[in-house]
């Protein structure tokens, strides 16, 4: 698309997503030093209750987190 050859039409719309549209913000993406992609289990620990009676049936329940994180930083950078 010739719309990315105007630098300031394509900063304006990624500045605007990042801070809006998106929980994976870049300013997000660091947690204590370091990349938020090495603390996916630790989290889900404690936010999977949020999302118990979707996905609680499932095999993968218990793991998600370790299986998320396994795979988070490979694919976040071909994000």
């Amino acid at each position: 698309s010739t719309f990315w050859n105007d630098r300031g039409a394509g900063a304006e719309l990624e500045n605007a997503i990042w801070k809006s549209g998106s929980y994976v913000q870049p300013s997000a993406q660091i947690l204590d030093g370091r990349c938020s992609c090495t603390k996916v289990a630790e989290e889900w620990t404690t936010k999977r209750v949020k999302f118990e009676e979707e996905l609680s049936g499932f095999d993968y329940w218990d793991d998600l987190g370790t299986r998320l994180e396994s795979v988070s930083e490979h694919n976040g950078k071909l994000a």
